[in-house]
């Protein structure tokens, strides 16, 4: 058994210390100054971050004392809760919690905070605080903690959602707004947990979003489950810069109309190599289309359509008026070739 005294904390050497923080969070590195003057002279100031753990003896030094909210305003104290909830430490906001100067910690954007950071621990601790939070109906800020916590990929919460919440998932297209959430992001896992809970003619919406950000994995994944293939998803899939997508879904059989080409022009499509696909592929080209380029897209894309064959309109009263006005030079140019 270990009898000798322990070196006071004055003692360690600076060099131990420097190396010492180096593995330690910024944080945590920036609490150990207030344990002495040795300390605070080898360790660099840092800025702390609410949104990271911080220890509670820190945290209740600087925020339990009565005058600790003299300097905020109501917008500073109401963030100091959605940070603290933000950074996973129930233990800090149960130091918010004892104060009767701050908007409540048991509230709905406190929940949507930890729900977007992926803090299950903090979604459960704010349940049990309030287990009316949500009861009466199905608030937004409830719908929209859901769709944060898909957005960010966060299995585990969205699981945890739809076995609490139950009473209220088929209210207000929860399930749907939270899967086009998951869906934008590419998160396949989640799209599919919630597909199981819902109508395929439900998640068409999930489809068009997945196709509008190029994401291929979700739309073959929700293809495989019976959502179809439409006129809409390839528009969508058109407006996406995703060549990988497009081509599969030409492989795959998926319609277009002669619409299409001009859906993605005005969508401000940007690649060349997209536009000269839905050209190849039989997508018509009009006077619109070629109105539609000057207006929204790239040189590189109004010399494709040019150089393609597609009728140029000369007359300038039929471009809008932001093109004429505001001096597009390059654009106007191209219309006197």
């Amino acid at each position: 058994m270990r009898t000798e005294a322990l070196a006071p904390i004055e003692k360690i050497g600076a060099d131990l210390v420097s190396l010492l923080s180096k593995e330690l969070s910024e944080n945590d590195a920036g609490a150990l100054r207030i344990a002495s003057t040795s300390m605070a002279s080898v360790l660099p100031a840092v800025v702390f971050h609410l949104s990271q753990p911080i220890a509670v003896t820190e945290f209740a030094w600087r925020f339990s004392p009565p005058i600790a909210m003299y300097m905020f305003n109501r917008k500073q104290r109401r963030h100091l809760r959605i940070l603290t909830a933000t950074s996973g430490s129930i233990a800090n906001l149960e130091v918010l919690l004892r104060r009767d100067d701050l908007p409540s910690v048991i509230a709905s954007d406190v929940f949507s905070a930890a729900a977007a950071a992926g803090r299950l621990e903090v979604c459960v601790w704010l349940r049990k605080k309030n287990k009316d939070l949500y009861r009466s109906s199905v608030s937004y800020n409830y719908i929209d903690a859901f769709r944060k916590a898909a957005e960010g990929g966060h299995q585990d919460i969205c699981k945890w959602f739809m076995d609490t919440f139950t009473a209220y998932n088929d209210e207000s297209g929860v399930y749907l707004k939270a899967a086009v959430s998951a869906a934008r992001n590419g998160h396949i896992a989640i799209v599919l947990d919630f597909l199981v809970n819902e109508t395929t003619t439900r998640f068409n919406e999930t489809m068009l979003q997945a196709a509008r950000c190029g994401n291929l994995p979700v739309v073959s994944k929700l293809n495989e489950h019976g959502i179809p293939l439409t006129e809409l998803v390839f528009k969508f899939a058109a407006l996406s810069e995703s060549m990988p997508l497009i081509k599969w879904l030409h492989g795959h059989g998926c319609p277009w109309d002669t619409r299409t080409l001009n859906a993605a022009i005005g969508g401000g499509q940007t690649n060349v190599e997209v536009v000269n696909f839905l050209i190849d592929i039989g997508c018509t080209m009009d006077k619109e289309t070629f109105i539609l380029a000057v207006s929204y897209c790239s040189e590189e894309v109004v010399d494709l359509l040019a150089s393609r064959g597609c009728p140029i309109v000369h007359e300038y009263q039929a471009y809008p008026v932001v093109v004429v006005d505001e001096g597009n030079l390059v654009m106007l140019r191209r219309l006197q070739r």
